[in-house]
């Protein structure tokens, strides 16, 4: 496992601390959880995700209407895209050895679905308000001991009606489930249905629920899906140990991570994506990847990237890799699946990593897990937000 940054830790944890002395509100160091056993919380979360319910998450999608001149949120069946799964592919062979597509089953490289890409990448499940939704996230590098971290999308872990976001689960390699059914959708197309977690959570690579969600202030002081939530479209999940049934470990010895970097990308560079897509043509059940040259959005005046890519709803969060390498499924986390536009279709636009990034990375890496469960910790104007489960 790799070593610590400490110095990052310490810049982390001095961000920390100063938004203690904000809010107050924080026990004392090395207090107990005032509630029960963290175990029986994680516990409560995988029970609560039913067969049922895991059915009925919809893709948490964000697209730009011209219509409206507004980021619209998708609330049920997602924001359609036009085509079936599977666009692009072949041809301009890149560095990556990858060749550039716009959509191709991750399937169709490894097989067995055990690279570290496939491994590290899963499906999120959350609870916002009165939505069950569902998201793509990592697990990444970092060199705690009781924890490990996972990066998604910023409007995958907070919402600003309804605040944090409620029993949010992560299931690594979620293709992978052995005991998946056959499906078919409402077009007579057949999907591999995989709402009963059971097999995931109790043999495959575990289910992980969240100790903690941090985003950057930024993001929250936003007010609405606009330029400035863009710009800090990404979080981290905190997940502690034992997320596969009666085993202890972290989720990063079992499912494997990805190394992240927070310095942008110039124009051109290879790039590929990863993720579940689940609206409409897509179903949620396979990882998918996009992979060319990165570019950038105009229309936020070049401040986020753009990558020729037919995933849609249900892929936000999903990781963007620089140095990727298709034998290892290994390569260097630069962004994420964040946003499209209804009138643009065959595009993913994704936020430039950067030291904001690493600020809420570093928090999340140095957070005291043994504050008050259920409070917002974050405090305005300081760096990040964040609520600990």
């Amino acid at each position: 496992m790799p070593k610590l940054d400490h110095s990052r830790v310490l810049r982390g944890l001095a961000a920390f601390v100063l938004a203690l002395a904000i809010t107050g509100l924080a026990n004392p160091a090395g207090a107990a959880r005032p509630t029960a056993d963290p175990r029986s919380e994680h516990q409560r979360i995988v029970d609560f995700w039913t067969p049922d319910r895991v059915a009925h998450a919809i893709p948490r999608e964000v697209a730009y209407d011209p219509a409206t001149g507004r980021f619209e949120l998708a609330r049920a069946g997602g924001i359609a895209t036009k085509g079936r799964p599977g666009g692009g592919g072949g041809g301009g062979g890149t560095t990556s050895g990858l060749g550039t597509t716009t959509g191709t089953w991750w399937h169709d490289i490894d097989a067995n679905l055990d690279r570290t890409v496939a491994r590290a990448t899963g499906k999120v499940l959350f609870e916002m308000g009165n939505y069950l939704y569902t998201c793509s996230a990592t697990v990444v590098t970092e060199g705690a001991s009781d924890r490990s971290l996972v990066l998604t999308a910023g409007h995958c872990a907070y919402d600003w009606v309804t605040g944090f976001a409620e029993n949010w689960i992560f299931v690594p390699d979620y293709e992978s489930d052995p005991a998946a059914s056959l499906g078919t959708d409402q077009n007579g197309d057949g999907y591999l249905d995989h709402a009963d977690l059971t097999s995931l959570c109790g043999a495959g690579l575990g289910c992980w629920t969240a100790s903690a969600l941090v985003v950057h202030d930024g993001f929250v002081a936003a007010g609405d899906f606009n330029v400035n939530a863009i710009l800090n479209d990404f979080a981290f999940a905190v997940v502690e140990q034992g997320g596969l049934t009666n085993q202890q470990g972290l989720a990063e010895d079992l499912a494997g991570h990805q190394d992240i970097n927070f310095t942008s990308m110039s124009k051109g560079t290879t790039t590929a994506a990863f993720g579940y897509p689940a609206a409409s043509p897509f179903h949620g059940d396979q990882l998918r990847y996009c992979n060319g040259g990165v570019s950038f959005d105009r229309s936020t005046l070049n401040l986020t990237y753009k990558l020729g890519c037919d995933m849609n709803g249900g892929s936000s969060g999903g990781g963007w890799y620089r140095d990727f390498d298709p034998a290892s499924g290994a390569g260097t986390l630069v962004s994420l699946n964040s946003y499209t536009y209804t009138n643009r279709t065959g595009s993913m636009y994704g936020p430039k990593f950067n030291s904001d990034t690493a600020t809420v990375y570093d928090a999340s890496a140095s957070l005291m897990l043994t504050l008050t469960p259920g409070t917002n910790l974050g405090a305005a104007g300081a760096s990040v937000r964040w609520i600990v489960y």
